[in-house]
């Protein structure tokens, strides 16, 4: 199965090539499934079986045939290019909502980043030939200067240059092979899949000079990456933009991720609101959205579930543009597995369950998620601001950072981690860095780590 979360800190997914902390991270997924007995147990047993069986076994998803989303219908095992159509006609639709000089006709303050700059409108921006290309062969020229400025001893673009190398052009390349390994248009060794993963890069590459200030973050290639399984490359591109811009995705990809901060947080104070009596029990075991939900919001689910679902996801959002159409599917999620869930009394067994099972559903399982997520229509943009900010005000709310035993960072102590072993992340240089990013550097170093620790190869000889 796909793993967004191996990738989220470079230190410590390199720690799962040791096969010493990979048979620790077995031993005690094994513990806690132990722990969760009885039919539930053998359930999660079975879904990491099944996890290792398709990745041992090369299993390929396609995109001949899709279950397609329009409006509140869904169209099972349409043919894949009605829905390259259907993206085609949002975003055309998009384009036409936009006013003739490219700004959209609600104003000025449209696609505002933090900082109050304005952000071109890609839609309009692609009606120039050669936009798209241009920002590919800048990417390149920049990597070529600072490569000359290294290999010559000079400063190039100074520390900053040498960042930007390490974080985007490496980490793009790192992460084209953990993008969709079991979809054909990306599988590895195949003439298809190279093209799929070259076309992939081209679109990263270009976003992050597109976009300096957020230049690239891992998650952004399974969204994109999707876009493309149905859309030609310059398309997928301008569609990812939209997302980005339209849908906000982009807040939650800064350095200092405080979309997906703000996402997490509203996240709990939806689930108190809306199913308190689940909400109650994550809470007094230590599971907050962080453990299970990052990758959900970051991805658009297209880390953690099938394409079949994930594109459905898509549909909506292309159509929608709504950033609570994620915060649905979640709450849909986690009201589906509350039955489970509340028979769960272990921290590590909730955990293991929300990062293996909803992945592992059926189709019918997954197909009453999306169905009842849709018909959540009261859980608006501004109601999901409206319970958070309540929340928030009375200081109900459930913290984004881990819980201790997990928040004290990489030790010696953890079965999981090599002291040693550990290395900075590729999005949190080590100078000047503030307490906040101490803080995002414990989020994204525990959420590697148990999704690191549930995604292990589990076998027999592991039971």
């Amino acid at each position: 199965m796909p793993n967004f979360f191996e990738r989220a800190s470079a230190g410590l997914s390199s720690l799962l090539n040791d096969a010493t902390i990979r048979a620790r991270a077995a031993k005690s997924t094994g513990a806690a499934l132990g722990r969760a007995g009885g039919d539930l147990g053998e359930r999660l047993i079975e879904a990491l079986k099944t996890a290792a069986r398709v990745r041992r076994d090369g299993a390929l998803e396609t995109s001949e045939l899709c279950d397609l989303q329009v409006g509140v219908n869904c169209y099972a095992d349409s043919p894949g290019f009605m829905r390259t159509q259907l993206w085609e006609s949002l975003l055309d639709r998009a384009e036409r909502e936009r006013g003739d000089d490219g700004r959209a006709r609600s104003g000025a303050d449209a696609g505002r980043s933090e900082e109050g700059e304005t952000l071109d409108d890609m839609c309009a921006i692609l009606a120039a030939d050669g936009y798209y290309e241009t920002l590919q062969e800048a990417f390149e020229a920049k990597s070529e200067r600072e490569r000359e400025a290294e290999n010559s001893g000079s400063t190039g673009d100074g520390r900053d240059g040498k960042e930007w190398r390490e974080n985007v052009g490496a980490s793009i390349e790192r992460d084209l092979k953990r993008t969709f390994p079991h979809h054909e248009f990306f599988v590895a060794s195949t003439a298809k899949g190279d093209a799929g993963r070259a076309a992939l890069a081209n679109i990263l590459k270009a976003y992050a000079m597109h976009d300096s200030k957020v230049g690239y973050c891992q998650g952004m290639a399974f969204v994109a990456g999707l876009l493309l399984i149905y859309l030609p490359e310059n398309r997928a591109f301008a569609a990812f933009v939209t997302l980005m811009e339209g849908s906000d995705f982009r807040s939650m990809y800064v350095h200092s991720m405080e979309g997906l901060k703000v996402r997490l947080r509203q996240l709990g104070a939806v689930v108190r609101a809306k199913n308190p009596t689940l909400a109650h029990h994550l809470e007094a075991h230590d599971v907050t959205p962080v453990l299970y939900a990052s990758g959900w919001f970051m991805s658009a689910f297209a880390s953690d579930f099938p394409v079949r679902f994930s594109g459905r996801v898509m549909d909506c959002l292309l159509a929608q543009r709504s950033p609570s159409l994620i915060m649905r599917i979640c709450l849909a999620i986690l009201n589906e597995a509350a039955g489970d869930l509340l028979k769960l009394g272990d921290f590590e067994a909730i955990v293991v369950y929300l990062r293996t099972e909803p992945r592992a559903w059926s189709y019918e399982r997954l197909n009453a998620v999306m169905e009842s997520a849709l018909s959540m229509h009261d859980l608006t943009d501004e109601n999901v601001e409206r319970m958070d900010k309540g929340a928030v005000a009375t200081e109900d709310v459930v913290q984004c950072t881990p819980s201790p035993a997990l928040a004290k960072g990489p030790s010696t102590e953890d079965p999981l981690i090599d002291a040693s072993d550990v290395a900075e992340s590729p999005r949190s240089p080590a100078h000047a860095r503030s307490p906040s990013a101490v803080d995002d550097d414990k989020i994204l170093d525990v959420i590697a780590m148990l999704d690191d620790w549930t995604t292990i190869e589990y076998d027999a000889e592991n039971e």
